[in-house]
């Protein structure tokens, strides 16, 4: 596994400390040409994207650090075939994003047990509603094994395709219950395209060497976003997870007790979701798209 780390930078004052032969300007060549020409001092946002082991990123950090604020960074992570078939259990990381949010659409929740710091424990008290229509209009011609599996909303409500929910009946143990979907409004109709995935399964709580921040090179030293109640470890998850194995209860989808993210509008913090090898070969037979993998790791 390679780690690597994707940096924008935003700040003009940032862009002109760092040195002219690092990274390249979002704006196109003719972008930035015809800018400068109505404004000579225009500086152009930066990115800047090496693997995390690269020299270089002491030189960078230590530019970045002058402002916090002026940039924004992501990990990602390339791993060979063979150590994603090898983990004993990985991390579903769900890319398919959509919204409007279910409280958008007419789910009911109730908050009144919801830790007053970061918001967890909110429960849904009706079923999801969701405006399905205008996000996953896929075309008959796509074959349906090749299409969206599995997503979430912007407030980690997550559903899964027929083709998936078939599967999950069929393999006993998976960790989870299929509830329904409905469109929007309170008399909307249950879809029968979609399944609301409900995750049972247990993982406890994520250990060392679990790392949670801000962003890269900003671990949130203060706490800022850790909640004082043990809910939520950070708002962002910077490193693979580690739990411990006697807490996993062998589910092929599991849930970490500890949530990472902040109560932001609608957004809300959410666990880590961790599948077996089993299940994810399950999604890679059936070539069912809207996630990616990581390793995780039972110590």
């Amino acid at each position: 596994m390679r780690e690597w780390i994707d940096v924008r930078v935003g700040s003009d004052e940032l862009i002109r400390l760092l040195p002219s032969d690092l990274g390249h300007h979002l704006d196109s060549k003719e972008d930035l040409e015809f800018r400068r020409s109505l404004d000579p001092d225009y500086v152009s946002g930066r990115r800047i994207y090496l693997a995390r082991d690269n020299p270089r990123w002491e030189q960078i950090r230590a530019v970045l650090d002058k402002d916090p604020h002026g940039y924004h960074a992501w990990i990602t992570r390339r791993y060979a075939r063979q150590e994603l078939e090898q983990a004993q259990i990985l991390r579903l990381v769900i890319t398919k994003e959509f919204e409007p949010e279910g409280e958008a659409c007419g789910t009911v929740y109730d908050e009144t047990a919801a830790c007053p710091v970061c918001g967890a424990g909110r429960r849904q008290v009706s079923d999801l509603h969701l405006q399905l229509r205008r996000v996953f209009q896929q075309p008959p011609s796509i074959p349906q094994a090749k299409r969206t599996g599995i997503a979430r909303t912007i407030a980690n409500e997550i559903i899964v395709s027929q083709a998936l929910a078939e599967l999950i009946k069929e393999n006993r143990g998976v960790g989870a219950e299929l509830r329904p979907v409905r469109g929007c409004g309170a008399d909307a109709k249950i879809t029968p395209h979609w399944k609301q995935l409900w995750v049972t399964g247990k993982a406890g709580r994520t250990v060392p060497p679990t790392e949670f921040g801000l962003k890269p090179f900003n671990p949130d030293d203060r706490g800022e976003y850790r909640c004082p109640r043990g809910h939520v470890s950070g708002l962002n998850l910077l490193s693979e997870v580690y739990v411990r194995r006697e807490d996993w209860d062998g589910s092929d989808i599991a849930a970490t007790e500890d949530l990472v993210g902040s109560r932001m509008g609608v957004l809300v913090p959410s666990p880590m979701l961790l599948i077996s090898q089993r299940f994810y070969r399950l999604l890679l037979e059936h070539n069912l798209k809207g996630f990616k993998a990581e390793v995780a790791h039972l110590v």
